[in-house]
């Protein structure tokens, strides 16, 4: 199946742009050391508000420095190695919580079903948005609270889309033949459900990684996210907009490594539902 996958990502476009940016930044993150030739946390206020190469400024800094002479690149590679952990560990946690609950509620239906609905339903009753900023501000400010608190409130995406998808492989005549031949639910479950519904499982996880990054630059821009003494993009943003009248590079380089990694994820989710959609997948048939 992965094979097959990998396979069918190098035959969609979308796909293939996606996953080749996710790596990019994966392989930055990987060896931010290695490829940053600063501190990220190192001040230099002789070489403060240093702008880009091409616009006035130095190779040493090729994207110029902060208020702080802490220079940019550095602190980027630096930003995306905490940011995509935060994005693993918000996705993989939400994962772990919702399948179970969908795939349960999916296929045995009756009480487990209305009880997981009543779950999802009441969770996404509270604007997530809120929901977020009164667990953090109950747990703390530390990066590992908003990894929990992204897990706590995103495990219903997993669920509800999960649910709906297990409704109707439960109707398919394999799992009807598992079940005229007196499988347990356990193994039908484990042998013919979740192989079937693994592909959606990775376009909503791709998907969720770049909400976890979103929700890691909103929460830190407003004081709730990371740590302070931790550099991310979040808190790059928010450093920076408190003299983005002096110098806008501090903001714009941090705001463009967001937005590039979302839509790259966004195409690879794409492309990724367009590889699982049996009216246009040919690779996984």
């Amino acid at each position: 199946m992965l094979w097959l996958m990998l396979r069918a990502i190098a035959g969609n476009h979308r796909a293939l742009f996606g996953f080749t940016i996710l790596l990019i930044y994966i392989i930055i993150a990987i060896f931010a050391p290695l490829i940053s030739a600063y501190d990220p946390l190192s001040t230099d206020m002789d070489h403060a508000y240093l702008p880009p190469v091409g616009l006035g400024g130095t190779f040493e800094h090729p994207l110029g420095t902060d208020g702080l002479g802490r220079d940019l690149l550095s602190r980027l590679v630096h930003s995306a190695r905490i940011d995509l952990i935060i994005a693993f560990l918000a996705a993989t946690g939400a994962a772990i919580v919702g399948i179970p609950a969908g795939i349960l509620a999916g296929y045995l239906g009756g009480k487990v079903n209305r009880v997981v609905q009543a779950l999802t339903d009441a969770w996404l009753s509270f604007p997530h948005v809120v929901f977020a900023i009164v667990l953090i501000a109950a747990l703390g400010v530390r990066w590992i609270n908003l990894v929990i608190a992204i897990t706590v409130i995103d495990w219903t995406r997993f669920a509800r889309v999960i649910r709906g998808e297990v409704f109707g492989i439960r109707e398919k005549e394999f799992v009807k033949v598992a079940e005229t031949m007196g499988l347990s639910n356990l193994l039908i479950i484990t042998s013919e459900v979740i192989p079937n519904v693994l592909p959606t499982i990775l376009v909503v996880y791709t998907l969720e990684l770049g909400i976890a990054i979103s929700v890691e630059a909103l929460m830190s821009f407003v004081g709730l996210g990371v740590e302070p003494a931790i550099v991310s993009w979040g808190n790059m943003i928010a450093e920076g907009m408190s003299y983005i009248r002096t110098c806008w590079w501090p903001v714009v380089f941090p705001v463009l490594a967001i937005m590039i990694i979302i839509l790259a994820l966004n195409a690879l989710g794409d492309g990724l539902r367009e590889i699982v959609d049996p009216r246009t997948s040919r690779v996984l048939r």
